[in-house]
């Protein structure tokens, strides 16, 4: 059931379905109209029909407007806001979303050995770049995954650009009826894009096929950095958001669906061969920190975020199992130091009625 391929995906948000290809958030073909539109490189004869039918119509100009104050001008941010197009409402959000979080060294300025995730000016989440022998380590756990490659391949193949379809059949997300939740979905996953990529640059971890070829993937390896896993990260970022939109406040348990489910989308990397479990370990931490995150920035609400730091021990470097993934998150939580500000009105309103529809669709 992808979920947005009617929406056309805003063209080329993709099937927004989930998170359009995630490799493309673009092309914005059409705004995912179908048809051709007046101005696009591809309408030379609706431009044409629409000028010969101005000149068919309308008498000389006479030097008075019709309207001599627009209605539209000097609006209020939001009725400015929801007037723009998909694509220009997206950056606008980027940057209220990514105004408060950031990446920085710690310690040595030179050293890869640990970054922090800084929300609101204080660090919520630290994470401990693993040795090359740690990862190699792993490398038993990436081979005795690929058992499963064959009963999963659909998964991994659908999963490589399309998470939010997954989400979607546990919550009833539909792009007619759910239109803001699934804007919000879109923005996490960008936010996530933007934290996660940089991090993977900075500790440029070896992929699994680095250490042997024999592992063989089932799935083209990445170029980037394999930790922290990007799809760990945004699985577990969306998880956290749509528990909160839904009232779930126990959902990071190996017990709940929305838990189990980005589990597996993560593990899912694992048994394709592109990552090793302490990715996913990485990645969950990350994950919750950002979607934590997103919902302190568009509720004001910071009872959720925590300190938290994640690093390799001899618990992590085995499968990737939710159970333990439970715990080493309750273990590792302390108390945040910061303090959120009252929300941005334009996510608080888009959280509202992301709410809204999360209640009507269950």
């Amino acid at each position: 059931m992808p979920i947005s391929g009617g929406k056309g995906g805003h063209g080329g948000h993709g099937g927004h379905g989930g998170h359009g290809g995630h490799g493309g958030h673009g092309g914005h073909g059409g705004h995912g109209h179908g048809s051709s539109h007046v101005g696009s490189s591809s309408s030379p004869f609706l431009s044409v029909a629409l000028v010969t039918t101005r000149d068919g119509l309308h008498l000389p100009w006479d030097g008075e407007a019709q309207v001599s104050t627009p209605v539209r001008q000097g609006r209020d941010a939001w009725s400015a806001f929801v007037a723009m197009d998909r694509r220009e409402r997206n950056y606008v959000v980027d940057r209220i979303m990514g105004s408060e979080i950031s990446l920085h060294n710690k310690g040595d300025e030179d050293s890869n050995a640990a970054r922090k995730v800084k929300l609101f000016g204080k660090t919520a989440l630290t994470l401990h770049r693993p040795s090359v022998e740690e990862l190699r380590a792993q490398l038993d756990q990436v081979m005795n995954a690929s058992h499963l490659r064959l009963d999963r391949l659909e998964e991994i193949a659908v999963q490589i650009s399309d998470i939010t379809s997954f989400f979607g059949n546990l919550l009833s997300l539909q792009a007619h009826s759910t239109e803001w939740t699934l804007e919000l979905i879109d923005a996490v996953l960008r936010l996530c894009s933007s934290v996660t990529y940089p991090l993977k640059m900075q500790f440029d971890c070896p992929r699994p096929i680095a250490f042997d070829n024999r592992v063989q993937p089932s799935i083209q390896t990445p170029t980037h950095g394999t930790w922290p896993s990007g799809h760990s990260t945004e699985a577990f970022a969306v998880a956290t958001v749509l528990a909160a939109l839904s009232g779930n406040d126990n959902w990071m348990s190996a017990q709940e669906a929305m838990f189990r489910l980005a589990g597996r989308i993560a593990d899912n990397r694992t048994v394709a061969g592109v990552h090793f479990p302490s990715d996913s370990y990485a990645g969950a931490f990350l994950g919750v920190t950002i979607g934590q995150y997103v919902v302190a920035m568009c509720t004001g609400d910071d009872g959720d975020l925590k300190k938290r730091s994640y690093e390799i021990d001899d618990s992590s470097k085995d499968d990737f199992i939710p159970s333990e993934l439970e715990k080493l998150l309750e273990e590792s939580c302390k108390k945040w130091s910061g303090k959120v500000g009252d929300p941005n009105p334009i996510l608080h309103e888009i959280w509202h009625l992301a709410q809204h529809e999360v209640e009507l669709a269950n």
